[in-house]
This record gives structure tokens, C-alpha cells and sequence, in this order.
């Protein structure tokens, strides 16, 4: 147990909000560049007049500091807009210069305005600091959100309430604890300090190496996992593993190898220190970075399955997508049937990480035709014949379609449906357009999410009913005023003639049974037909545009002259 002696000291602080959030100028001044301060860092933009702006990018919780103050060329003014609206004022926050400190709330762009005091510009000018400083990270308890990744300086860290009693080293005797997670990305000794914000205090430190997928809170409990434990020597508000940044230790760095995730536990033994910042050395010592996100392959699932746990290579992070829970626990009954993308993030600002994988939920529920009909219909005066019936079906795929499929020699004709598709639903299908042609024909129905739910019939087409009767080939005349095809005044005359080559159906087809005499029309246009000109079983010259009217009734038997 440490000895340590007490020196009570009573310090009073004057806290100035220096933050309005009123305008004494207006957005009118020039912009001179844009500036992304580094964090935690400092941007200064140099020789900066009054009537000048420059843009800044922020991120959104990290705490930025704009600041004339130490420069005395003239009296400032600072404003800073979010577009036109006033996020922050100050003039003579230290002394004649002006100075704002801000805390971001969105990620993206303001605009800090620099004024002579009153909003004048006499071509002075001075410089403009930007200081960046990151959230302070905690949790209470032991977490694993709290993660270091950037090179150099990270932090600060918070402390806050201990978990379980962990490692070889530390008291934890009601003080205040930290916990922050390593993802080794290059291998090499570990050489760590840990940098309190108070020069007095003792700070200890235990590090513990994660078993592969091993869930860090759990893992520190086991002493076998802890590669190195530092109880501080001297109340100086450090500690270090290892001996490169000269903090009194003389505990040597732990080899670590690229892939390792060790969890860091920091003892505020003495409480002198609020915050702290850990501090790797550089090459080729180890090095951290984010924490990979990748997602382990899981599925594919049944709709019927249990919720599963989805699991990452890196423990703890944030789930996201279709039936998944933030713990990552999916539920195929929730998702439905289908393919869904999953998303893991690990970490905590600035390092974090996405992973992003795809989940198949398959129906595995049988899908079945119940009840299939199907009626076929005699052949039509186009050569057409019609097939209808009704299909009902239970657990059918939530995706895909339903589709009716006529097939015979002359081709196929289908009717689809879209889902939904709820269980005792009738579906009535009606095919109007398949060709009488007499071949050995299907009719068959099926989802094409689930093709083996399907149901098939087989049938012979009715014969074709249409035929050909060859008459030959006539003129027609407009006898009368107009003598131009598609122009009758009124008084004219058509007079249609044979080109004699007339042939009498009777004779040209000789067919048995009853004399094959079915008659001649006229079909009378307004404009030239654009139905009928190649004729086929399908086209019907009475939906022609230009088609006016028929005159029938005439006997081929009477052409002869």
C-alpha cells in the first residue's frame, strides 16, 4: 500500500463564460481559405484582417477553441455562423482580443468571421488560431468503447466507477478506474505512458492480452491474461510500461503481435487526476489503430429458425439492419424471407470501424398447390381459344411472382400476379390469346421464388377453325365526281369488277359434305387500312382506325360475271 503525505490547498476559480450567442456584425466579410484543424491540434491562419473569414470543417463532439488572444495589432470581434445562424460571439474575452470555445454538434462547415472593433477594417491584421480538442472518452465500469487508434497522443480519458476487482497489481479499494481497448496493428515492444492532467498523484496500470473473440470484461478477470501490471513508485501523475518516455518505471515493454486486442486498466489510486492521455512510442515499437469490424459469415437461415447471435472479430460495437437487435441478435421471423444487409460498428470517436455483410432467410415452410383448375375453350373466330381456372395455394414465398403458363406448338401465353400472397387466397386467371393449332399442349402454375411449387396439366389444343377461300382479284371504280380511291362525293358510284380470275370456292376448295359458300364483304375505309394488309389469327380488321363500315351479303356464286 502506498504512504503518501496530504497538502491541503484552497483554490477558488473564476469561471468567465466568454459564449454569447449574439451578432454585433454582420456575415458580410470576405472569405479568405478553409482550414481542418488536426485534433487534438492547433490550425492558425496568419495575417488575418478585420472584414476577413475563413470556413473551418468540425466534427461533430469534438471542442474547438477560436482565438486572437496574444496578438495586439488591433481590437477584435469574432462571430461564428453555421450558415446565416449565429452560433457564437465574443469581443474582449482576453483583453482586447476575442476568443470562443465550441463544442461541435453536427460534422461539417462554419465560418468564423474576424472584425475591428466596431465591425471596421483599417487593413490591420492579426493571426487566428483554431484549436481542435477530442471528447473525453469513458464509461463506467469496465467497457469496451473506449478504444486508442491515432499515432502520438490519445485522449483525454475519463475515470469513472471500477468494475470487478482485476490483475496482480491494483488496489481497488472505492477508487476511480479507466478501461480503454488496443487493436495492435504492427508488432514490436509495448511502450506506453499514462499522462494524468495533475503533476501529483499515483496512476497504476495492468494490461491484459483478449483471447481471439474473448470478451475483454470477461478476459481481465483471469490473471493468466495479464501480460504486465505497473503499481506506481513516485506520486508524479505518470506511469509508463517500459522506459522510453523516462517516467520512473522499471517495468519492462511485452512483446504484442499485429491482431492482438489487449484491454488497458488505469487506477486513479490517488484521485489527484481528472483526465488522462496515453502515449504509444513510435516505431518500431508497437502501434494501435481502429478495431476491425469484420462480420463472421452466418446463415443461411430458415424462416422458421431461432434468433441467432451474429458475432464480429472484434467483441462488444453496435448491430444495425433488418431483424437484428444492437446486440446483434437476428430473428429470421422478424426479417421475413429474403436477403438482408447487416451492419457492425466497433468503437468509440475518432476510432471507429464498419463492417457491413449480407444474411439470406430461405422459406422453409412447404409451399403447396392446393387446388389447381383449368377449363379449356373451343376455338375462336380469330384461331384463338381461351383457358381459364382458378389456383389456391398455402405457404407461399413472400417474393417473386405467380404465373399461369399456357404452352402448345404455337408458342407460350401467361398470365402473372403479384404478391402479397396470403394463405387461402383464390387467385382467378383468364388466357384469352393462345393459337388453336390441335397440338399436345400444358397448362402449369408456379412461384418463381420457389420453382418446386408448382403444379402442371396436360391437354390437347383445339383444332384450328379458320381457313383460306381464294376468290381472286377485283378493282373497284368511283364512278362520279371524284376519281380518286378513298374520296366519294356524294352521288358516286363504286363499281367493283372482277380481273377475271375468279374462282368459285365451291370448286377451289372442293371440300365435302354441304356446298362451301360462305358469302363476300366490302370493307369500306376512310383512309388506307393498316389491320388486316398481312392477315394472321390474331388481327381483326374491326379495331382498324379507318374502317367505316362492311357491306355484306353479296354470293361468291353470283361473281361469275
Amino acid at each position: 500500500m502506498k504512504q503518501i503525505s496530504l497538502i491541503l490547498k484552497l483554490t477558488i476559480i473564476f469561471i468567465i463564460n466568454s459564449l454569447s450567442v449574439q451578432s454585433q456584425c454582420a456575415q458580410n466579410n470576405t472569405l479568405i481559405g478553409t482550414v481542418t484543424p488536426p485534433c487534438p491540434g492547433t490550425s492558425t491562419t496568419s495575417c488575418i484582417n478585420g472584414g476577413q473569414y475563413i470556413n473551418v470543417n468540425v466534427v461533430a463532439g469534438n471542442e474547438y477553441t477560436f482565438s486572437t488572444c496574444g496578438n495586439t495589432a488591433f481590437d477584435t470581434q469574432i462571430t461564428i455562423y453555421n450558415g446565416a445562424t449565429v452560433i457564437g460571439y465574443n469581443d474582449d474575452g482576453c483583453g482586447a482580443q476575442s476568443t470562443i470555445t465550441w463544442t461541435a454538434t453536427f460534422t461539417g462547415v462554419v465560418s468564423v468571421l474576424v472584425d475591428e472593433y466596431n465591425c471596421s477594417n483599417t487593413g490591420l491584421c492579426t493571426d487566428l488560431d483554431v484549436t481542435c480538442s477530442l471528447p473525453i472518452q469513458i464509461g463506467n465500469g469496465c467497457n469496451t468503447n473506449t478504444t486508442i487508434c491515432t499515432s502520438g497522443v490519445a485522449g483525454p480519458f475519463g475515470f469513472s466507477t471500477p468494475g470487478t476487482p482485476v490483475s496482480s497489481c491494483l488496489d481497488f479499494v472505492g477508487l476511480s478506474y479507466a478501461y480503454v481497448v488496443l487493436y495492435v496493428t504492427q508488432s514490436g515492444p509495448l511502450q506506453m505512458l499514462i499522462d494524468g492532467d495533475a503533476s501529483t498523484g499515483f496512476l497504476d496500470v495492468a494490461i491484459f492480452d483478449i483471447p481471439t473473440n474473448a470478451d475483454p470484461c470477461t478476459s481481465i478477470q483471469d490473471v493468466n491474461n495479464e501480460i504486465s501490471c505497473n503499481y506506481a513508485l513516485t506520486s508524479g501523475g505518470c506511469n509508463e510500461i517500459g522506459t522510453f518516455f523516462g517516467c520512473g518505471s522499471t517495468v519492462p515493454s511485452p512483446m504484442v503481435t499485429a491482431g492482438d486486442v489487449l484491454m488497458i486498466v488505469v487506477e486513479n489510486w490517488s484521485n489527484a487526476s481528472t483526465t488522462f492521455t496515453l502515449d504509444l512510442g513510435p516505431s518500431p515499437a508497437a502501434q494501435t489503430g481502429p478495431p476491425p469490424a469484420t462480420i463472421n459469415p452466418a446463415g443461411p437461415f430458415c424462416n422458421t429458425d431461432a434468433p441467432f447471435q451474429l458475432t464480429s472479430v472484434t467483441a462488444g460495437g453496435t448491430w444495425s439492419g433488418t431483424g437484428v437487435s444492437s446486440t446483434g441478435l437476428f430473428n429470421p421471423a422478424t426479417s421475413g424471407i429474403g436477403t438482408f444487409t447487416i451492419t457492425h460498428n466497433s468503437g468509440s470517436a475518432p476510432c471507429t470501424s464498419s463492417a457491413t455483410s449480407t444474411v439470406t432467410v430461405n422459406n422453409c415452410s412447404t409451399c403447396l398447390i392446393n387446388n389447381f383448375t383449368a377449363n379449356i375453350g373451343a376455338c375462336q373466330p380469330n384461331n384463338t381459344f381461351p383457358v381459364t381456372g382458378t389456383v389456391l395455394y398455402s405457404n407461399a414465398p413472400a417474393t417473386g411472382t405467380l404465373v399461369v403458363e399456357v404452352t402448345n406448338a404455337s408458342g407460350t401465353y401467361t398470365q402473372t400476379f403479384n404478391p402479397p400472397f396470403v394463405n387461402g387466397t383464390t387467385f382467378n386467371y383468364n388466357i384469352t390469346n393462345a393459337i388453336s393449332d390441335g397440338s399436345a399442349s400444358t397448362v402449369e402454375v408456379y412461384f418463381t421464388a420457389d420453382l418446386a411449387c408448382t403444379q402442371i396439366m396436360n391437354f390437347t389444343s383445339p383444332a384450328a377453325c379458320s381457313c383460306a377461300a381464294e376468290i381472286g382479284t377485283f378493282t373497284a371504280d368511283i364512278i362520279g365526281v371524284s376519281n380518286n380511291n378513298y374520296v366519294l362525293c356524294y352521288g358516286d358510284v363504286i363499281d367493283i369488277q372482277t380481273n377475271n380470275d375468279w374462282t368459285d370456292p365451291a370448286i377451289a376448295n372442293s371440300p365435302p359434305g354441304p356446298v362451301y359458300d360462305p358469302g363476300v364483304s366490302w370493307l369500306i375505309y376512310s383512309c388506307p387500312p393498316t389491320i388486316g394488309l398481312v392477315p394472321t389469327a390474331l388481327q381483326d380488321v374491326s379495331d382498324d382506325p379507318c374502317l367505316l363500315g362492311i357491306v355484306s351479303d353479296f354470293d361468291l356464286n353470283d361473281m361469275n360475271d
